[in-house]
């Protein structure tokens, strides 16, 4: 493995244009879809708004896990990420091992990084 400074670029660089490929596959595949079966594409619109989205989601993290070390530091995860939420919109990244919550706490950032007050 290739390690220093330039390698490391060099490889979130690759990971930036793969995130950005599978957006587009994504994006255009849910084009079609709404060209090709509007009813289907229906049940994609969401009516609720952010508040209602950030309760469930809330309501689902308080479900999941048991207690114990690494939902602990999965909820400190979280914590940072949420506080993080009301800082001006630019570029974020969250690095955190696997099964550190990543899924879930970019989502409770996403949910809530429009609703809050800037700082």
């Amino acid at each position: 493995m290739k390690t220093g400074r330039f390698w490391t670029t060099i490889s979130a660089m690759r990971h930036s244009h793969l995130h950005t490929f599978s957006v587009l596959v994504g994006v255009d595949f849910l084009d079609a879809e709404a060209f090709m079966d509007a009813g289907k594409s229906l049940w994609r619109v969401s009516e609720q708004p952010l508040t209602a989205l950030v309760e469930a989601l809330d309501r689902t993290l308080a479900m999941v896990g048991k207690p114990g070390r690494i939902n602990e530091l999965r909820a400190r995860i979280l914590v940072h990420c949420r506080a993080k939420a009301s800082l001006k919109p630019g570029l974020f990244t969250l690095t955190a091992p696997a099964g550190g919550g990543k899924i879930l706490t970019s989502m409770a950032f996403a949910l809530n990084h429009p609703l809050l007050p800037l700082d």
